[in-house]
């Protein structure tokens, strides 16, 4: 029995997805197990030895097995870049890389309330700091990206371009259409919507037109079924879409800097959210329209 747990030692590990550095490092652990077992001088020590020793090994190698996946918690707008920046990443440093979208306020919660997130960025720069108040960041949050705010329709209905935001131009516009926005007491880009629609008092005029949504992604799907005739989107979802265009773009006074940020939730999350503002990533951004930081 001491022998077939000792040969256990020595069975290959399928470990394809690994580092060079990590499995030298489980070769190093395994030569120093053979040591120590060698130097056991009963049966009976030996034994106990080796079967501690396997245990630990199996432990270890699950361990490692486990670094190689890498949970990203991110706001719904930012899907199409990061889904291309992960694809990368996780080719290069041989990982499973997922990533999760939703509203930033959605993600925050969870992420608060235990969820596995290894990587949390934020379109909202408060909720980042909530989940720093709580002591819940590995790292301080950095800028990763800006954004601004557009007024969106399909491309091809008309008119196209020649939007103006005043209350009787928005509704003649309309018609009997809707207005989407995100949900505008929780969502980033819902909040910024409602600063920009107070700041110009069209909130009550528009009261009957919006239509709120989950979040900014829900939003943007909802106008390319065509089942709303305005949305406010971000200008990167204008420049990723061909299918829309912006009539009227929102002045970025009329609402907070629209800032993503980054933060790992755990020390294995740092790699990725250091990446994020690499000159490689921040490429892909500005290719999806977003703005360097």
């Amino acid at each position: 029995m001491a022998l077939i747990m000792f040969s256990f030692l020595f069975v290959p590990y399928n470990l394809g997805m690994m580092k060079l550095q990590k499995r030298s490092l489980l070769r190093s652990f395994k030569l120093g197990c053979l040591n120590l077992i060698l130097k056991r001088r009963n049966v009976f020590g030996k034994f106990f030895c080796v079967l501690i020793l396997c245990l630990s090994s199996l432990i270890f190698s699950l361990s490692m097995l486990q670094a190689q996946s890498l949970t990203v918690f991110a706001a719904a707008s930012l899907k199409q870049p990061l889904d291309k920046i992960g694809r990368e990443y996780g080719a290069a440093m041989e990982l499973d890389l997922r990533i999760s979208y939703a509203a930033s306020s959605v993600l925050a919660r969870q992420i608060e309330f235990g969820a596995p997130a290894d990587v949390f960025v934020s379109a909202n720069l408060d909720w980042m700091k909530h989940l720093q108040i709580k002591n819940i960041l590995a790292e301080p949050a950095q800028n990763v990206a800006l954004n601004s705010l557009v007024i969106a329709a399909l491309s091809g209905t008309t008119p196209q371009n020649n939007l103006s935001l005043v209350a009787t131009d928005l509704i003649l516009r309309l018609g009997s259409g809707r207005l989407g926005v995100p949900l505008m007491d929780a969502v980033p880009l819902g909040l910024y919507t409602k600063q920009a629609l107070t700041e110009l008092h069209l909130i009550e005029p528009l009261s009957t037109y919006i239509v709120q949504q989950d979040n900014a992604r829900s939003t943007l799907m909802s106008l390319l079924r065509g089942e709303i005739e305005l949305a406010v989107l971000y200008a990167s979802d204008v420049v990723a879409n061909p299918r829309i265009i912006s009539v009227v773009a929102i002045p970025s006074r009329l609402h907070d800097t629209v800032t993503y940020t980054v933060a790992p939730i755990t020390l294995a999350g740092g790699n990725f959210a250091h990446y994020l503002t690499s000159p490689k990533a921040q490429a892909i951004f500005v290719e999806y329209g977003f703005l360097p930081p």
